[in-house]
């Protein structure tokens, strides 16, 4: 079954100045699909020093997504045929997509 999200990449956007909030408030966007400015998720605005960080992080988590969900289809595919390299692609594929979840791939 084909899977009817929009499809990855999905990136946090960020600012030229390298920020993901617009203005003093908490708000970061998720974009993704054909054009890099598709909207997947849009964080609402808070204030407040903890909230930037967990908002930061839940928009890492969602971008992560698409490749958590391809990672772990990869992963459950894996036959006792696969090859070495195959494995350690699939594997290779969870890590990334964990590093990005946590916002390590930037």
């Amino acid at each position: 079954m084909e899977s009817l999200h929009t499809p990855g990449p999905w990136e946090v956007y960020k600012k030229p100045n390298g920020t993901v909030y617009e203005g003093g408030e908490a708000k970061a966007t998720i974009r993704g699909g054909c054009s890099s400015d598709f909207f997947v998720a849009i964080m609402p605005p808070k204030t407040g020093t903890m909230w930037t960080v967990r908002h930061e992080a839940n928009a890492n988590l969602i971008a992560a997504a698409p490749e958590m969900l391809e990672s772990l289809k990869r992963l459950l595919n894996l036959t006792s045929a696969a090859n070495e390299l195959e494995i350690v692609e699939a594997w290779q594929g969870a890590r990334d997509a964990i590093a990005k979840a946590k916002g390590e791939d930037q």
